[in-house]
């Protein structure tokens, strides 16, 4: 056999190892595994112009195009924390008029996420506030501003007093509480009483959560002034469903008010107004 043939022969025998080394040497194509789209991040917000005192629903409208939207948590005070709610509707109310920041943060059933913010003005309510310094202001009804998040209802109107028995705290205190709800309880802001000065505030806290299971504080300022004292230990307090919450506001020889507070997942608190005996931090029912 001669040279020639010799070169064929080798070139035919390496001819498929040379096809193969070719195919190895071609990387491999895969699919990309990282397509997943990130989640749309929306929400709307009711009544789109709020004032102080009225409370603000904002209600998430989120979608995902290719899976769906696993969680959603709130920032509703701007502290960076996504803290405040994980449902798809929460409330708040805003005692100052300001703008404020709302965020919300969605996350889809890959791990992607993406957040929504939204400057929200709230301009002051155009009624007046009673003035501290112009002594005792005249019985004006029992609806308070609103809170927590749907009005409350500051119990029955208290009667006319007369000059027989016992006569009502005048004005009538109010009792506020402020905050918003969480699958496990509420988280509160604000629990604070609006009276006149010499009376005596006793709270009692019965649950998990409750930063004590009694408090007292005295109105410690002028009988002829009118003032909001905030209780403490409720700021950012955390709170189960069934913590019972009873206020007491009480004078030496007065009748006085009694408010109760159950907190429940996902709904404003239940609450109860009575009256107290006078001077006691004991409940009786409110003279006709």
């Amino acid at each position: 056999m001669d040279s020639t043939s010799n070169l064929i022969a080798r070139a035919t025998h390496l001819a498929p190892l040379l096809a193969l080394s070719l195919v190895l040497a071609v990387p491999a194509v895969h699919a990309n595994d990282d397509d997943n789209e990130r989640p749309t991040a929306s929400f709307t917000v009711s009544p789109s112009n709020p004032v102080t005192g009225e409370p603000v629903t904002f209600t998430s409208t989120s979608t995902d195009e290719d899976g769906r939207i696993v969680s959603q948590a709130w920032d509703l005070d701007n502290d960076r924390s996504f803290d405040d709610g994980s449902t798809a509707t929460v409330s708040r109310t805003f005692d100052s008029a300001g703008t404020y920041k709302i965020k919300l943060r969605v996350t889809d059933d890959d791990g992607a996420r993406r957040d929504k913010s939204v400057d929200l003005v709230v301009r002051a309510n155009p009624e007046p506030e009673p003035d501290p310094d112009s002594g005792p202001a005249p019985p004006a009804g029992n609806t308070p501003p609103a809170s927590f998040p749907a009005p409350v209802i500051n119990g029955p109107k208290p009667p006319t007093p007369t000059l027989i028995g016992p006569r009502l705290l005048d004005p009538f205190p109010l009792v506020r509480i402020r905050g918003v709800t969480t699958r496990r309880g509420a988280r509160l802001d604000l629990l604070s009483v609006r009276t006149l000065g010499g009376t005596k505030i006793l709270v009692r806290c019965r649950g998990r959560g409750c930063p004590w299971a009694r408090k007292t504080v005295r109105a410690r300022f002028s009988a002829r002034r009118l003032r909001s004292v905030n209780m403490p230990g409720f700021k950012r307090r955390h709170l189960r469903a069934g913590t019972v919450l009873a206020v007491f506001v009480t004078k030496k020889g007065m009748i006085g008010k009694y408010t109760r507070f159950e907190i429940r997942r996902l709904k404003a608190p239940a609450r109860r107004d009575s009256c107290t005996a006078p001077g006691r931090a004991r409940v009786r029912r409110c003279p006709a």
